[in-house]
């Protein structure tokens, strides 16, 4: 049973099935960040931080009183899968499982939000954690909170220096 909390924010991760690199195609993989930015202008969530991973997205989220984790899974997962299966040729996009957890203190929110920046460096897709990736919204992170705060996040949440 899914918890939801009117105005919580949610770290959310969910796969292709059977771990599908479908993302790797740049068309679906802006279907996907079109859809967050649908939402977002909606005013229906709140949108910290996200990737878009070829097999897999990560989603650092506030939702609105209104709207329920639910409910942002079901038009998130139904519409991108409506879209992409015309595209992939496939008849399942997603994974039957989401994972989805509450966040519950500042500590935990830099925590995810490293996670989620930091995931294209560890799956090799960029160079240097600092490198844009095209499918996540560092740029606006970077624009937003600048070089050093990203240096003390990772510092503090990741060892990118290994």
């Amino acid at each position: 049973m899914r918890v939801n909390i009117p105005g919580a924010t949610y770290f959310i991760t969910k796969s292709t099935v059977d771990k599908i690199p479908i993302f790797n195609d740049q068309r679906c993989a802006k279907i996907f960040v079109d859809a967050l930015k649908f939402l977002k202008a909606r005013e229906k969530i709140e949108i910290h931080t996200y990737v878009v991973m070829p097999d897999h997205y990560h989603l650092l989220v506030t939702l609105t009183d209104s709207f329920e984790i639910s409910k942002l899974l079901h038009s998130l997962n139904s519409y991108t899968a409506h879209k992409i299966t015309k595209i992939a040729c496939k008849s399942k996009i997603w994974d039957d499982r989401t994972w989805d957890e509450v966040i519950r203190t500042e500590e935990m929110f830099y925590q995810k939000m490293a996670y989620i920046l930091l995931n294209p460096w560890r799956r090799g897709l960029v160079k240097n954690p600092f490198d844009i990736y095209e499918h996540s919204n560092l740029s606006e992170i970077l624009e937003k909170y600048g070089v050093e705060f990203l240096k003390g996040l990772y510092g503090k949440y990741r060892r990118f220096g290994e």
